[in-house]
């Protein structure tokens, strides 16, 4: 059996296709006096987690050509996220020489993995029954962990973790399985292609290599829980837990807020998980300014990739100001901010956030900020129905989806939201 890469994973290339790997106001509350609710409330909110750099540092033209970052608005001018330590990885000492533990994230890896296929079950089956290091707690890693891993500033992530300097030995330039099933598709999972520092996913029963993982993560940027709580067998039915490895009974990670999103009533939507704030209107160049729509099919807000850039950028300076909701520090998001939004266990994410407060959430791509590095024509975007990353040509029509860092007035948000 082949992979599964749904359609819009496909990355494409010199024309053909290849798989890629309402305000309101406040009420009653509004009789406490503002310098009072100021003095005691405002603080920079910046969530239960941090999310991390995405390792690009260099801005691309649409033809792929280099270009001076200064005033792109792109993944590698922003940079937005936590900086990555230096050096990233340390290995074990003593008895632990062949673990290495990331400092960005705090997890232990196993530092040379071997260089054996096997099928999802058979790489559940060899992680945890892993001892090594003089430790037995092996688990195969949930999608978050696995693409914690993603270096967007190298060509091939494998060639990169090679590298001496990161110290793994051993990584195949090639397909590696992560524990959580593909909700839409549950006789496949989630891998990573550490080739090309893509997410996608394959039927369960194809063979792929293996990287156990162990650990709690901890230090500059936690993972967080991918929201997977059930369990599926190698054909797809739904399973008891107890036992399997899977991410739907190992749920490691940081533990989402609930409730995880926070409606602002000022056309935003705040994530506690993040701290980042997201328009609530998922389209709101179709919604708002049409107009500026002349890509392909006018006027349904999928726009080229310089254009969402630059749609971005016009909220900003005012020429957007509906789409603004009053801030003038928008960004497009970079692909770990968009894919940060995903709950692996639903069948479709699009409807699920619609279910918790956002709106006219498109169920395709929307794009990131982030150049692929391995093609520089191309840039990431995100399914949303699925919370998968594919590459595509910058001058493909996708949607654009503003975020912001928020400085969030929540000291007293249970009464503001019962004053609403």
């Amino acid at each position: 059996m082949g992979d599964f890469r749904n359609p819009h994973f496909f990355k494409e290339k010199q024309g053909f296709l290849f798989y890629g790997k309402g305000r309101k106001m406040f009420g009653r509350f509004m009789l406490i006096p503002l310098a009072s609710i100021f003095f005691h409330i405002s603080f920079s909110f910046g969530g239960t987690i941090q999310l991390p750099q995405t390792g690009q540092t260099k801005c691309y033209d649409s033809l792929g050509a280099e270009i001076t970052c200064a005033g792109t608005g792109q993944d590698g001018e922003i940079k937005s996220g936590v900086a990555w330590p230096n050096p990233r990885f340390t290995a074990g000492t003593g008895g632990e020489t062949d673990c290495l533990t990331d400092n960005l994230t705090g997890l232990t890896w196993v530092r040379s993995p071997d260089s054996t296929t096997r099928t999802w079950q058979g790489a559940l089956d060899y992680a945890k029954n892993l001892t090594l290091c003089g430790h037995s707690d092996w688990r195969l890693p949930n999608v978050n962990e696995f693409e914690s891993l993603a270096h967007a500033g190298q060509v091939s992530l494998a060639q990169w973790l090679n590298d001496p300097v990161q110290g793994f030995s051993n990584i195949q330039f090639s397909d590696y399985w992560s524990s959580t099933s593909y909700a839409y598709s549950t006789p496949h999972a989630w891998l990573l292609d550490v080739l090309s520092n893509e997410v996608g996913s394959s039927d369960k029963q194809n063979p792929k290599y293996t990287l156990p993982v162990r650990g709690t993560t901890q230090g500059l940027a936690r993972v967080w829980k991918t929201g997977q709580g059930r369990c599926f067998n190698g054909t797809g039915g739904e399973i008891t837990c107890m036992g399997t490895g899977q991410d739907g009974e190992t749920q490691s990670g940081a533990d989402w807020p609930n409730p995880r999103f926070i409606n602002i009533y000022n056309g935003t939507v705040t994530d506690r998980l993040t701290g980042l704030m997201w328009l609530q209107n998922g389209n709101c160049i179709q919604t708002r300014y049409p107009n500026f729509d002349t890509d392909v099919t006018a006027g349904d807000g999928k726009v080229s990739w310089q254009h969402a850039l630059d749609f971005v950028k016009g909220i900003n300076t005012g020429i957007y100001p509906e789409c603004g909701v009053g801030y003038t520090n928008w960004r497009l998001p970079n692909v770990h901010e968009l894919r940060s939004l995903a709950d692996y266990d639903q069948e479709a994410i699009d409807e699920w956030l619609i279910a918790q407060g956002f709106m006219n959430v498109q169920r395709y791509g929307y794009w990131t900020s982030t150049t692929d590095p391995e093609w520089t024509t191309g840039a990431y975007e995100i399914m949303m129905y699925i919370g998968g990353p594919g590459s595509y040509q910058k001058s493909t029509d996708w949607f654009v989806w503003p975020v912001r860092d928020v400085v969030i007035y929540n000291l007293f948000l249970p009464l503001i939201q019962r004053n609403l």
